[in-house]
C-alpha cells in the first residue's frame, strides 16, 4: 500500500471528543505519481448486514489541485466484528482519472476492505 501512497492510521481530533467517544480511521492518497492534471476520488461504501449500504462518503481532488485525499470515517461496533457479512461488502474505493494521449480519460484505482483497513490501523 505504501508504493501506491496509501496508508491507514487511527485518528482523534485533539481538541473535541464526543461522548460517548468515537473511534475513527483515516484513509490517506498521496501518490507521487498523480500529476496537478489528475482527478482522483476516494469513497467509502458502509454496508448493513441486509446489504444495504448504510453510509457512503467520498473526498474529490478536482483538476489543478495538488495534495493529499484524507478520507475518515467512524468505526461503529458492527464494523469491529471482521467475521461478520456486513464487513466483507464494506470496502473504500481510491479512483485517479488521467488524461490519455488520444485526448480522453483512462482511470486507475484500489478498492481496499473496511475489514483490512480496521486490521491495519490496529496495529
Amino acid at each position: 500500500m505504501k508504493k501506491a501512497g496509501i496508508s491507514v492510521k487511527p485518528w482523534k481530533h485533539s481538541t473535541q471528543s464526543e461522548d460517548p467517544p468515537w473511534d475513527w480511521i483515516q484513509i490517506t492518497f498521496d501518490d507521487p505519481y498523480v500529476t496537478k492534471n489528475d482527478e482522483c476520488l476516494m469513497t467509502v461504501h458502509l454496508v448493513s448486514d441486509d446489504g444495504v449500504t448504510e453510509s457512503a462518503s467520498h473526498v474529490l481532488r478536482e483538476k489543478n489541485k495538488k495534495g493529499a485525499l484524507r478520507l475518515l470515517f467512524m468505526v461503529k461496533d458492527r464494523y469491529r466484528d471482521i467475521s461478520g457479512d456486513s464487513n466483507a461488502r464494506s470496502h473504500v474505493k481510491i479512483i485517479v482519472w488521467t488524461d490519455t494521449p488520444d485526448g480522453g480519460k483512462g482511470g486507475y484505482g484500489y478498492r481496499l476492505s473496511v475489514k483490512r483497513i480496521i486490521e491495519l490501523a490496529s496495529k
